[in-house]
């Protein structure tokens, strides 16, 4: 292990994070024979509150799922498990074991409510209880824990009627689910903060009002009530800043919004700041729509900034669908030509007839938790005619791999490479050290798009250099780059292409073909010169596309840099 490279990881750390690894790792091991034995020995609330929610949103994995058959798909990795689940299979990722433990599916099953779908899920449901003791195994780790009890709650709010027919199985989940979130408010993830925490303080709140149990509600509310505060920003994105985890959090307010008003409660066991808590996410859930749609490309995917994968959270269309539902809001209006600015966020789109270019001019992640964040600053996604060109290269995955690394890595991104410096200290799958810094970010709107942004990397002062970009918008696309450094031994200015990309190469310029639509990168030929590289692009986990990296790279010593987009 690199002591110094820890030491400088841990420096970002709030003191609560330290502290709470501490504890939460003391209590996994010293602590944890006292604490299932404690949870052990409670009982859950024979009277359970009557919850009527509406309809869920949909699961977007469910038309790849056979429960029937006991066959079940995650991360585009499939498993048969007819002859037993195998709920903590060594075969397979530790993520793919999460989504095999959180019960997603049973959403599914909410939309049709019949006897053989109560029937399956119960099946399925005892056939964990039987091979999942309590404190063994990845689902009783936190996060499964947190989103597993919403669904299951989820899933009883739909099937109410068929739990009461059958009394000894009502009884059976109720005791397992109660014992779960008993287990869960013992082990709240304090040291991760951020969307782990949040996962741990819904499930708390749902268990509560379920349950009608006051200790859990009122931890909820108050805790959730600080973390909207902390992690939704002014601009309504989250504050990780990876569209795929602000989906995920803006599904879980509509979550809590639609059991706070489907679940009818006494004013005199209610919370003070239980009201409180039913505003603030009224408030944010229209900007963090609006928000969403910003970063939504024509082809109705988002931009695959930081951790960003597709079919893991419901589209932009069914979030909309499903806030409507419950809250009666109305959808923001459709994409409309023009400038977007997400200054809190760091994020600043256009779009225009045939364009739509969305640029990253934000922190790299949150400063004490930056595990869900790449090496992205100045980077930039750009579709054109609906059809995405330049492209960001994708999650990778989330275990500590060679792939995770160049995922999370630099040369995965659209910007300007100096000397081979990452902008982070990137390490093992999440971890992050010393970062660089955006400075003077602003974005002009009042005649286009005028983006311009910069910062200055010292990881290595040897090789130190500040770099400052420029992305105008006119007929097309303008990038300008120049830079300053003591010492220039490369200069590699990326831009990643969509594998279906057909790429013609020339000498001041390079022709791009997909689905028949053409775009024409043009650049100095005398002074620059183009180099097609092998890369790769995951756009889903499990999903890792052969694709083309275009590398522009100084013929002679230069200290800037441009060329310009335009469509044919």
């Amino acid at each position: 292990m690199n002591v110094f490279r820890l030491l400088r990881t841990l420096r970002y750390l709030r003191p609560v994070q330290i502290w709470g690894r501490l504890w939460f790792e003391a209590k996994r091991t010293l602590f944890k024979p006292l604490i299932v034995a404690a949870v052990q020995r409670k009982e859950a609330a024979f009277a359970v509150r009557e919850i009527s929610l509406t309809l869920p949103r949909c699961y977007p994995q469910a038309s790849v799922q056979n429960l029937q058959e006991r066959t079940f798909t995650f991360l585009n990795v499939s498993a048969d498990y007819r002859d037993g689940i195998r709920w903590n299979d060594t075969s397979k990722s530790k993520l793919w074991l999460y989504n095999l433990h959180y019960f997603e599916y049973l959403l599914h099953l909410t939309h049709d409510v019949n006897e053989n779908n109560f029937n399956l899920a119960r099946s399925i449901i005892e056939d964990w209880l039987q091979n999942n003791p309590i404190g063994h195994g990845n689902g009783w780790e936190p996060y499964p824990i947190s989103l597993r009890a919403v669904h299951w709650i989820f899933f009883y709010a739909a099937y109410a009627s068929f739990f009461k027919e059958d009394p000894a199985f009502d009884k059976t989940f109720r005791t397992s689910l109660y014992r779960q979130i008993a287990y869960l408010n013992r082990f709240l993830e304090f040291h991760l903060l951020a969307n782990h925490l949040w996962a741990n303080l819904k499930a708390l709140l749902f268990g509560g009002i379920f349950f009608g149990q006051r200790k859990w509600l009122a931890k909820g509310t108050r805790l959730l009530s600080r973390e909207i505060n902390e992690q939704i920003l002014p601009d309504g994105g989250h504050f990780e800043r990876s569209p795929m985890y602000h989906a995920l959090i803006l599904t879980d307010l509509i979550d809590l919004s639609n059991l706070l008003q489907n679940s009818a409660q006494d004013e005199k066991e209610e919370p003070a700041n239980l009201r409180t808590l039913k505003a603030q996410i009224e408030k944010r859930i229209p900007p963090m729509l609006y928000w969403l749609q910003a970063m939504t490309h024509p082809d109705e995917r988002p931009a695959l900034f930081g951790d960003t994968a597709f079919n893991i959270v419901p589209q932009r269309q069914e979030i909309e669908k499903y806030a409507r539902l419950v809250l009666g809001i109305a959808s923001p209006e459709g994409p409309a030509n023009g400038a977007i600015v997400l200054k809190d966020s760091g994020y600043f789109a256009m779009r225009t007839n045939d364009f739509y270019l969305i640029v990253d001019g934000g922190e790299l992640g949150v400063t004490y938790q930056p595990g869900h964040a790449h090496c992205d600053l100045l980077s930039y996604e750009l579709s054109y005619k609906g059809l995405r060109f330049v492209v960001d290269s994708g999650v990778g995955e989330y275990l500590p791999t060679e792939l995770r690394r160049q995922a999370r890595s630099i040369y995965s991104h659209n910007t300007l490479v100096i000397n081979g410096l990452e902008q982070a200290e990137i390490w093992s799958a999440f971890r992050m050290g010393r970062r660089v810094h955006a400075e003077k970010v602003e974005c002009k709107t009042d005649s286009g798009f005028e983006f311009q942004g910069g910062y200055a990397n010292a990881l290595n002062r040897k090789l130190a250099y500040r770099h400052q970009r420029q992305i105008k918008v006119t007929g097309g696309i303008e990038v300008a780059d120049r830079w300053q450094a003591a010492t220039v031994k490369s200069v590699e200015n990326l831009i990643h292409l969509h594998p279906q990309c057909e790429v013609q190469l020339a000498e001041n310029a390079v022709l791009l073909k997909r689905n028949g639509v053409m775009l024409r990168i043009a650049f100095d030929g005398q002074n620059i010169k183009a180099e097609l590289r092998d890369w790769f692009y995951v756009s889903e986990f499990g999903r890792v596309l052969p694709a083309n990296v275009l590398v522009l790279m100084p013929k002679v010593p230069l200290s800037e840099m441009s060329y310009s987009i335009q469509g044919l």
